[in-house]
């Protein structure tokens, strides 16, 4: 995070490897938290037979379901940033930065701290609602990869709410730009 002075920008909040690393810390410090939870989802999972036993391994059984949980869950989450820019007015472009799906909005638009506080928790808000309604130890596991790949978006709804309320946000492809009224 880097205050600019050039341009009109007050602020940049910029995705750097630091705030990767944070992103990381802090789901680590969930997962560790929430273990007990996290190994009876998983125990369940594995033992109830409510996946389908694709190899002979166990263990490799549980990856392969998770991937399998959270490739569109990605593609989702970001599906869901985008109709967010969308319903503001913005125009969406999506793609991949390494691992990393993303959703970007490319008319430069200026929006309220509000509405990008919107974008930024959509996805995290509505799969959260979505995966109450998935019956068993399949919704507690989609609730559970998405909290944790919305780290990045909750940080960034954390440093929004340091701004003034009447700020404007501009999407930009290293994070987002934020003029203060």
């Amino acid at each position: 995070m880097a205050i600019l002075k050039n341009g009109g920008v007050d602020m940049s909040f910029k995705l750097s490897w630091k705030v990767h690393v944070l992103c990381f810390l802090i789901s680590f410090v969930f997962c560790f938290l929430t273990q007990k939870y996290l190994s009876i989802l998983f125990i369940n999972i594995l033992f109830e037979n409510k996946m389908l036993s694709i190899t002979g391994n166990i263990i490799l059984n549980l990856y392969i379901f998770i991937l399998i949980i959270f490739i569109p869950l990605t593609f989702f989450h970001e599906v869901m940033h985008g109709a967010a820019y969308k319903i503001f007015g913005g125009k969406v472009k999506y793609g991949f930065k390494g691992l990393y799906a993303y959703a970007q909005e490319t008319s430069g638009i200026a929006l309220s701290r509000t509405e990008f506080l919107i974008v930024l928790l959509a996805p995290v808000t509505c799969i959260s609602v979505i995966s109450m309604l998935i019956p068993g130890n399949i919704g507690g596991m989609v609730f559970f990869l998405n909290l944790l790949s919305s780290m990045g978006d909750l940080l960034m709804s954390f440093y929004l709410c340091k701004t003034h309320e009447n700020s404007r946000i501009i999407d930009k492809s290293y994070g987002f730009d934020v003029i203060e009224n």
